[in-house]
């Protein structure tokens, strides 16, 4: 019974100790991996902060472009209007230059109706 007692005795003694060793492994493991967390923290604090900056960036440029973007709009729309009321300037002078014309043919046609008719009436000896 004793030789039993002795065998169960070392092999709790052996699974104690085991346990001890694992635990001493995993907290090394542990202080290892707390150590890296350390070390990189800083590092991704700044990859934090550099994404952030980018996203600001980007955000401004954005919002530059699309205002660049209502200005040249703005720009093109009042040439374009500018424009259109030139053309439209030009084609009122030429309407007004062809009526112009159109009157003083009517005028001159009725002028020779008119000659005509006054020779009718009053035939050359």
């Amino acid at each position: 019974m004793k030789r039993i007692s002795t065998i169960f005795l070392a092999a709790g003694l052996s699974l104690a100790l085991t346990a001890c060793d694992t635990a001493r492994t995993d907290e090394a493991q542990a202080e290892a991996a707390r150590s890296d967390a350390a070390e990189v923290a800083p590092a991704a604090d700044a990859t934090a902060a550099r994404a952030d900056a980018a996203m600001d960036n980007a955000g401004a440029a954005i919002s530059d472009a699309a205002s660049a973007s209502a200005d040249a709009a703005a720009a093109a729309s009042a040439e374009a209007g500018e424009n259109l009321a030139a053309a439209a300037h030009q084609a009122s002078a030429e309407v007004k230059e062809e009526a112009a014309q159109a009157a003083d043919a009517a005028a001159a046609a009725a002028e020779a109706a008119k000659k005509e008719m006054s020779d009718q009436q009053n035939p050359k000896k």
